[in-house]
């Protein structure tokens, strides 16, 4: 897959897999990973087949939500929400970007194609401020040895949550984490000294599940069924969303607040889709 904007980024070669077709079993997928400033970028798909032959066809998210638009009749309304919703998230977090960044969309190759097909004209922030407050970013301090825990939100094609925690001066001591009380979590020492814990590959419609992930250190490190003093994040994708719609720092910022409020409203339509076709 070679995807144009931005300086045109080309995937490793996707293998064939026998077991991934339609229902029907008649046709075989391959899957392209865009990112959420890539949806109106072209994606040109290559299949390689028989004796070095090659089939070349080129589509784009946003070519996807057109052909939905002149379809939707034959959509139920959970999945017309979806791709709104989704439509809608391209957009605004696309336009924040550019606007944060100093991107000028459309022009040039080292641009994005801009995503300008989208559907809710603004959010009410203040009601989805609200409505998140139970999700806010909580920390718990019990163990002198970490100091500090702040996180970042990474909404690449699949959304990560990473978690730092900043060990006191002088210590160098074992350290360990879990995610949700008994799962193990691997630690990551980044060059400034801290420690990242991940919460990779979260999907849409869990965006707004809460995780715990605890830090133990030196003899009070992590060991299954005991849990002595410790340091703990309470975290979700929708912590970040609460944060920035609620922010001093972002009071007058409309472009990201549009595109915060965007995600929620991806993943409140992402978990009813999810609801509707497992009931």
């Amino acid at each position: 897959f070679d995807i144009s904007g931005a300086g045109t980024v080309s995937s490793d070669p996707v293998p064939f897999d026998a077991n991934k077709t339609n229902p029907a079993g008649t046709y075989h997928g391959f899957s392209c990973y865009v990112n959420s400033i890539q949806m109106a970028d072209t994606i040109t798909a290559t299949f390689h087949y028989s004796d070095n032959q090659t089939i070349e066809k080129q589509y784009s998210v946003k070519q996807y939500i057109e052909t939905f638009d002149a379809n939707q009749n034959l959509f139920d309304e959970y999945t017309k929400n979806l791709v709104k919703a989704l439509a809608d998230y391209g957009h605004y977090v696309q336009a924040f970007l550019a606007e944060s960044r100093g991107w000028t969309l459309g022009e040039g190759d080292n641009s994005y194609a801009e995503m300008d097909r989208f559907y809710q004209n603004g959010y009410d922030h203040a009601t989805i401020a609200d409505s998140l407050t139970e999700k806010k970013y909580v920390r718990e301090f019990h163990d002198p040895n970490i100091v500090k825990a702040p996180y970042s939100v990474i909404l690449e094609s699949a959304t990560t949550i990473a978690v730092y925690f900043t060990p006191a001066d002088g210590f160098n001591g074992d350290v360990s984490a879990s995610v949700d009380m008994n799962n193990e979590a691997a630690l990551t020492r980044q060059p400034d000294g801290r420690y990242r814990v991940e919460i990779a590959n979260i999907p849409a419609h869990e965006l707004g599940e809460n995780h715990s992930i605890r830090v133990y250190t030196g003899e009070n490190c992590f060991k299954e069924g005991v849990y002595a003093a410790y340091t703990q994040v309470n975290v979700s994708a929708m912590s970040y969303v609460y944060s920035i719609l609620t922010a001093d720092a972002y009071a007058n910022n409309t472009a990201a607040k549009n595109a915060v409020s965007s995600l929620y409203a991806y993943w409140q339509a992402a978990a009813a889709y999810k609801d509707a076709k497992n009931n």
